[in-house]
């Protein structure tokens, strides 16, 4: 089968266009995990008509700076994706903790500045809210849901 005899998935008119805030999934995988982060945070940067979102370093004190996975051009919304969907497994939970202190660290250096943890749905972000319980000091950090449709 040549390139013109396949079908052009990009061509139909019946298939409906996807709702600004769902991402299509993503298989398994490191280079997958990333590439469903990015594709977290282009859906979400799309809902919040922000512009892209790009990893950046972000100043937290006199010389040190994090890593954050995306910063609008503005540097006022600072956001750390996480492709969790369900509920959040022990073996996860020590990232999830470590990008919500960072981003509490980020709010607070950053003042009216918005710091976002996006997930991938909402079992996991039930998971994140009760983190945030535990933990008032990370009440500076909101939690965020993109929708990701099951293969």
């Amino acid at each position: 089968m040549t390139a013109t005899d396949r079908p052009s998935t990009a061509q139909s008119t019946t298939a409906p266009s996807p709702a600004p805030h769902t991402c299509a999934p993503v298989g398994s995988g490191v280079a997958s995990l990333r590439a469903g982060e990015a594709q977290l945070l282009a859906c979400f940067a799309a809902t919040q008509r922000r512009g892209p979102l790009r990893a950046a370093r972000v100043s937290v004190s006199e010389g040190s700076t994090v890593l954050v996975a995306g910063v609008d051009a503005q540097r006022s919304l600072f956001v750390e994706p996480h492709l969790l969907a369900g509920p959040i497994a022990a073996d996860q939970a020590w990232a999830v903790m470590q990008d919500l202190f960072k981003l509490a660290l980020v709010a607070r250096t950053h003042p009216g500045s918005r710091a976002v943890l996006l997930l991938a749905g909402e079992p996991a972000a039930v998971a994140a809210r009760r983190f945030l319980t535990r933990a008032p000091g990370l009440a500076v950090v909101e939690v965020a849901v993109v929708d990701t449709p099951t293969a």
